[in-house]
Protein backbone atom coordinates (compact mmCIF):
# COMPACT_ATOMS: atom_id res chain seq x y z
CA UNK A 1 0.00 0.00 0.00
CA UNK A 2 3.05 2.53 1.02
CA UNK A 3 4.50 1.90 -2.35
CA UNK A 4 1.06 2.74 -4.26
CA UNK A 5 0.83 6.13 -2.47
CA UNK A 6 4.57 6.86 -2.87
CA UNK A 7 3.57 6.04 -6.85
CA UNK A 8 0.52 8.16 -6.69
CA UNK A 9 2.50 11.11 -4.98
CA UNK A 10 5.39 10.52 -8.06
CA UNK A 11 2.72 10.64 -10.46
CA UNK A 12 1.07 13.86 -9.20
CA UNK A 13 4.23 15.78 -9.12
CA UNK A 14 5.28 14.38 -12.24
CA UNK A 15 2.18 16.01 -13.65
CA UNK A 16 2.20 19.34 -11.92
CA UNK A 17 5.93 19.90 -13.32
CA UNK A 18 4.48 19.29 -16.75
CA UNK A 19 1.70 21.40 -16.49
CA UNK A 20 3.69 24.34 -14.60
CA UNK A 21 6.56 23.61 -17.83
CA UNK A 22 4.10 24.38 -20.35
CA UNK A 23 2.80 27.45 -18.80
CA UNK A 24 6.76 28.84 -18.57
CA UNK A 25 6.50 27.91 -22.33
CA UNK A 26 4.25 29.78 -22.98
CA UNK A 27 1.78 27.10 -24.38
CA UNK A 28 -1.09 27.18 -22.02
CA UNK A 29 -3.53 25.29 -24.58
CA UNK A 30 -1.00 22.04 -23.68
CA UNK A 31 -0.80 22.89 -19.82
CA UNK A 32 -4.82 22.88 -20.12
CA UNK A 33 -4.82 19.65 -22.12
CA UNK A 34 -2.80 18.02 -19.31
CA UNK A 35 -3.85 19.40 -16.34
CA UNK A 36 -7.41 18.70 -17.91
CA UNK A 37 -6.29 15.13 -18.43
CA UNK A 38 -4.89 14.44 -15.09
CA UNK A 39 -7.45 15.93 -12.96
CA UNK A 40 -10.68 14.16 -15.06
CA UNK A 41 -7.85 10.55 -14.13
CA UNK A 42 -8.15 11.06 -11.15
CA UNK A 43 -12.10 12.06 -10.29
CA UNK A 44 -12.28 8.74 -12.50
CA UNK A 45 -9.99 6.43 -10.23
CA UNK A 46 -12.21 8.29 -7.08
CA UNK A 47 -15.09 7.21 -8.90
CA UNK A 48 -14.12 3.30 -9.52
CA UNK A 49 -12.73 3.10 -6.37
CA UNK A 50 -15.67 3.84 -4.29
CA UNK A 51 -18.25 2.16 -7.28
CA UNK A 52 -16.16 -1.02 -6.99
CA UNK A 53 -16.09 -2.86 -3.41
CA UNK A 54 -12.62 -3.36 -2.28
CA UNK A 55 -10.98 -5.22 0.37
CA UNK A 56 -13.67 -5.26 3.62
CA UNK A 57 -11.45 -5.57 6.91
CA UNK A 58 -14.08 -7.49 8.65
CA UNK A 59 -13.99 -9.99 6.16
CA UNK A 60 -9.99 -10.30 6.67
CA UNK A 61 -10.37 -12.94 9.77
CA UNK A 62 -12.28 -15.41 7.30
CA UNK A 63 -10.23 -14.58 4.25
CA UNK A 64 -7.03 -15.66 6.13
CA UNK A 65 -9.13 -18.88 7.41
CA UNK A 66 -10.07 -20.17 4.16
CA UNK A 67 -6.32 -19.40 2.73
CA UNK A 68 -5.08 -21.33 5.90
CA UNK A 69 -7.79 -24.40 5.04
CA UNK A 70 -6.59 -24.17 1.36
CA UNK A 71 -3.10 -24.49 2.03
CA UNK A 72 -3.30 -27.07 4.61
CA UNK A 73 -5.48 -29.11 2.25
CA UNK A 74 -2.82 -28.49 -0.60
CA UNK A 75 0.06 -29.41 1.80
CA UNK A 76 -2.13 -32.92 2.56
CA UNK A 77 -2.90 -33.62 -0.75
CA UNK A 78 0.67 -33.49 -1.90
CA UNK A 79 1.63 -35.50 1.14
CA UNK A 80 -0.65 -38.23 0.02
CA UNK A 81 0.15 -37.91 -3.34
CA UNK A 82 3.77 -38.52 -2.82
CA UNK A 83 3.05 -41.51 -0.56
CA UNK A 84 0.47 -43.10 -3.22
CA UNK A 85 3.76 -42.79 -6.05
CA UNK A 86 6.08 -44.03 -3.37
CA UNK A 87 3.95 -47.32 -3.14
CA UNK A 88 3.31 -48.06 -7.08
CA UNK A 89 6.97 -47.64 -7.33
CA UNK A 90 7.98 -49.35 -4.81
CA UNK A 91 5.89 -52.82 -5.74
Amino acid sequence: MALATAGGIVSGIGSALEVATNIVAGDEKDAAVSGSIYVLGETAAYALDKALPGPNPDMAPEIREIITAGKEYMKNKGANTTSDLAKKLGN
